[in-house]
């Protein structure tokens, strides 16, 4: 979709239809209510919501916006897990940073790819990495760096679990491996970064929330 809004909403299955070729579907089928985007699915300038009981992110969702202004936004919400793969990409990069939102309601949330809402002329965006059990693991980065300011990055809820409007997690874990970066990269100052669960929080990873170069 040049300019549009993909959700991608499973029961059992989802089917994907291209009208210029209706002899020509791809049937995705999911036990348990799960969402599976095994391919790639790309919005300029628009909206992505995926929802499932389970949602599994393996290939390329991206909602980027070559204009200036707000970038798109990404939503990967299940009532049990999401899993974003190893060499999965999940981008919101535009002039502006965008917004993605990764979260299980009462299951475990596992990045494992690369989520970005860069921002390319001004300020990065904002990534939320919610859930009951929350991990960064593998090559794990998350970067909402901008070149005006830095975005915001809350892994596990927000500083010190006081926001109501943000899921705190129970248990979070971040990966010796793992980056999260909120830069500004040419000017302006760095951003926020917050690693919270209500229990125990494991943290070996890298963080960056660094002011810009000027």
């Amino acid at each position: 979709s040049d300019s549009g809004e993909i959700l991608l909403a499973a029961g059992n299955s989802v089917e994907l239809v291209n009208p210029n070729s209706p002899d020509l579907r791809v049937l995705i089928t999911a036990p348990d209510n799960q969402a599976v985007n095994v391919g790639q699915i790309i919005a300029q300038n628009g909206n992505i919501g995926i929802y499932g009981g389970l949602v599994r992110q393996g290939g390329i969702v991206s909602a980027n916006s070559a204009v200036m202004g707000p970038n798109g936004k990404i939503v990967f919400k299940a009532t049990k897990d999401v899993t974003l793969d190893v060499g999965s990409s999940t981008t919101a990069n535009g002039a502006q940073g965008g917004s993605i939102t990764v979260q299980s309601d009462i299951g475990t949330t596992l990045v494992s790819g690369a989520v970005e809402a860069k921002g390319d002329q001004g300020a990065g965006g904002q990534v939320q990495i919610l859930g009951n059990l929350v991990g960064l693991t593998g090559n794990a980065i998350i970067d909402a760096s901008g070149q005006t300011g830095g975005g915001t990055v809350l892994v596990g809820g927000d500083y010190h679990g006081n926001n109501p409007g943000v899921q705190n997690a129970w248990r979070t874990y971040v990966g010796p491996d793992a980056t999260v970066r909120a830069d500004a990269i040419q000017s302006g100052a760095g951003g926020k970064v917050i690693v919270w669960s209500d229990d125990v929080t494991r943290y070996y990873g890298s963080i960056y929330a660094r002011g810009g170069a000027q």
